[in-house]
């Protein structure tokens, strides 16, 4: 370390500023390495259950460059937790998948992919239509899987602000950048869903207000589970 003037307070400060980047760090890996598991296990799930693809290419990859790219830029600014100085010293050889970090990117990959293959299941088995248009019945699951999967991943942002603490001791507020990123990658999807050339391209098809609270139904529930590993890993971590 070298310190640019004879100030030894500013030792203080370049801890800090390296115990948050270490934290942003830890936050955009967490983000878009569970849901990129999802993506995966949800693929292969699909494989091994005998159904059809519940995601085309092209989907994934507007998934990767547009859903996840924004939020995580917004994460790897995230601004410092209010106890970041209170912390005691990292042990010198942990990585960046700690205890914490591990148990989460285990915690929602699961859970995402659960709710995928079950959404997917649903529409593609219990189907009315599915003996007498069975394309339009693919599609139309296709499509609950990518809305889902986005929304999804929406919330999943808010939740990876920490690795510990709740969201509602760090607030929903406080990152405009993330706010703002979130904002526009829904404005995006629904012109996908709804706008005829987006969606002949993405080869999905419009959907209902039934469909669209399902999604966003089933996208909500990864924020419980994920308040609930934090409290969990709170109470294991705490000194006996």
């Amino acid at each position: 370390m070298i310190l640019a003037d004879d100030n030894f307070a500013s030792l203080v400060a370049a801890v800090e500023e390296g115990r948050a980047i270490f934290d942003n760090i830890k936050k955009y890996l967490i983000y878009l390495l569970s849901c990129n598991f999802s993506e995966i296990l949800t693929l292969t799930g699909a494989l091994f259950l005998g159904l059809p693809l519940p995601l085309l290419a092209l989907q994934i990859l507007w998934v990767n460059l547009m859903t996840d790219g924004l939020p995580a830029l917004a994460l790897g600014v995230d601004p410092k937790a209010p106890d970041i100085m209170r912390r005691p010293p990292r042990p010198p050889r942990e990585g960046i998948f700690t205890q914490s970090v591990t148990a989460l990117l285990v915690v929602i990959s699961l859970h995402l992919t659960l709710i995928l293959l079950a959404l997917f299941a649903y529409y593609v088995i219990f189907n009315p239509h599915r003996l007498s248009n069975p394309a339009h019945v693919l599609t139309q699951a296709q499509t609950m899987v990518f809305v889902t999967l986005v929304l999804a991943e929406m919330v999943n942002a808010f939740n990876c602000r920490s690795d510990l603490h709740s969201l509602f001791s760090i607030g929903f507020f406080t990152n405009r950048l993330l706010l703002a990123s979130v904002l526009l990658s829904l404005g995006i999807i629904v012109a996908v869903i709804h706008w005829q050339p987006l969606t002949e391209l993405f080869r999905i098809r419009p959907l209902g207000w039934g469909d669209w609270l399902l999604a966003a139904g089933l996208s909500v529930t990864i924020f419980p589970v994920v308040e609930a590993t934090k409290w969990v890993l709170r109470r294991r971590m705490q000194p006996a």
